[in-house]
């Protein structure tokens, strides 16, 4: 590629516009058998033709590489014969173009790591935001999901909100995909709050599907009940059963569930909480640990 705007190398192509069959270039072909390149120069009179074929070669190698550094690494290359400003250079343009073609091989990758609280460059929350004006701030992601593979990660935004309105998302989270709108430039980046990824395939679940939460089943028994005007008779409790007072107000005190027969004065009727079997909370919820969840859209322009 030509040298971007504002890169500078001093290292120049040497006969960039001779021409075979003029006496000022050896063909390619007569080079490659000539004897004089594989054995070096002999005495005798001088080719014009092969000295410039021997020395275009070396510099076509050495520019190239010159454009190269020069196109990633600001102070450019200068013929100052300074070899550690080439190695520096060299250095830090190969350690750029690597990063980047391994950045670019994640673009629209999920990272559900991320244990500081902002984002690295090129990484975007997984919050459901809209990115405007996303050709120019994410030109890579843009074009990436026009193609027919980035195109497999999106849905319409009816389809997002529709996600996303599911119980038990209710609005925050729900949304594994992208929606992408070409003619108004934007991207709306999947929303993936309160999600845990789970490998797909398992319990029917698919690439880009979600699911709501769930639990298992929870069962006890309340068995062996009499009563009389003075006492309410319990046989037999477990599990999630247990009985509580409506003497005076409703849901005034619980008895958890126990074994063996029980006897109470009073107004009391059964209970079932399943706070007697399992931890319970807001929401279904595995143990878990917070992280930032990101998709790498590519660095910012």
């Amino acid at each position: 590629m030509p040298l971007n705007d504002g890169a500078v190398s001093q290292i120049y192509p040497f006969a960039p516009n001779a021409q075979e069959g003029t006496g000022q270039l050896m063909p390619l072909d007569s080079y490659k058998e000539d004897s004089q390149r594989a054995g070096g120069m002999n005495s005798g009179i001088a080719s014009r033709a092969r000295f410039n074929r021997v020395h275009r070669q070396a510099a076509h190698m050495a520019s190239g590489l010159a454009q190269f550094i020069a196109n990633r690494h600001a102070p450019g290359v200068l013929d100052d014969a300074d070899l550690d400003k080439i190695e520096a250079g060299l250095l830090e343009s190969v350690r750029a173009s690597a990063t980047d073609a391994m950045l670019d091989y994640f673009l629209c990758w999920y990272v559900f790591k991320g244990l500081h609280p902002t984002a690295k460059p090129g990484m975007v929350p997984c919050n459901g935001a809209l990115i405007s004006g996303a050709d120019a701030l994410r030109p890579k992601a843009f074009a990436y999901l026009q193609t027919p593979a980035g195109q497999q990660l999106c849905i319409t935004q009816a389809a997002y909100d529709t996600m996303r309105a599911a119980a038990p998302w209710n609005g925050i989270g729900g949304a594994p995909k992208f929606v992408l709108d070409a003619a108004a430039k934007t991207i709306r980046v999947p929303d993936l709050r309160g999600m845990y990824d789970e490998v797909a395939g398992y319990d029917s679940l698919g690439v880009g599907m979600s699911h709501g939460d769930a639990m298992r089943e929870i069962s006890g028994r309340l068995a062996g009940v009499g009563s009389s005007a003075a006492s309410f008779i319990i046989q037999s409790i477990t599990g999630a059963f247990g009985v509580q007072n409506y003497t005076s107000t409703p849901a005034l005190t619980s008895m958890p569930g126990g074994q063996g027969q029980t006897q109470i004065a009073g107004n009391y009727g059964a209970l079932f909480k399943a706070s007697n079997v399992v931890p319970t909370a807001s929401r279904f919820r595995p143990a878990s640990w917070g992280a930032l969840a990101c998709v790498y859209l590519g660095l910012p322009s």
